[in-house]
């Protein structure tokens, strides 16, 4: 057999990095979190900050503009500005997923037909189910129409099942036929 053929089962396995740790070029100083990568140094971040833990997200849409404002962000900002338009629209914005995944996909380094880049985003943008207690409630005149129709109806039951009708029927009787005493 000759040397450069190595059999499948005779291979070094390869070396996985620690993901977890940080990149050899960062440098952490004790007690100090390292600073995010792109956002440093941006005067737009602690108003979004703000922004974003008052869950204010007309705001955020209003200081970035619309969706085509947001292609010219950098890829950051651009991935927080989609998701306050997603987040902004009652039923999310199709849109604004499409360009958080292009923002993804340039933070993440792929292509944006990255089936990684694609998952992350619908991930992200995913909306959960509204609870009971957090629904809107009716307008008023609706809620006055439920109100009135259940007290009609639970007016006839009552009235049906403690034998109105019979005592309608005597008290025509009565009139009709009045006995004297």
């Amino acid at each position: 057999m000759p040397a450069s053929i190595v059999e499948p089962s005779v291979r070094e396995p390869t070396p996985v990095p620690d993901l977890a740790a940080p990149p050899a070029t960062s440098r952490v100083r004790e007690g100090r979190k390292a600073p995010a990568a792109g956002l440093m140094g941006d005067l737009r971040v602690a108003a979004l900050e703000k922004r974003i833990q008052d869950n204010d997200w007309q705001g955020i849409v209003k200081d970035f503009g619309n969706l085509e404002e947001i292609g010219r962000l950098p890829p950051n900002l651009g991935l927080l500005a989609a998701l306050a338009h997603h987040e902004a629209s009652e039923e999310g914005d199709q849109a604004a997923v499409e360009v958080g995944v292009r923002c993804v996909a340039g933070i993440l380094a792929l292509p944006e037909s990255s089936a990684i880049a694609g998952v992350v985003t619908r991930r992200l943008f995913r909306r959960n189910p509204t609870r009971f207690h957090e629904r809107k409630a009716p307008a008023a005149h609706v809620s006055l129409i439920i109100i009135l129709v259940a007290l009609v109806l639970g007016g006839t039951v009552g009235w049906v099942l403690t034998g109105g009708a019979a005592q309608i029927r005597a008290l025509e009787q009565r009139i009709t036929h009045p006995t004297h005493r």
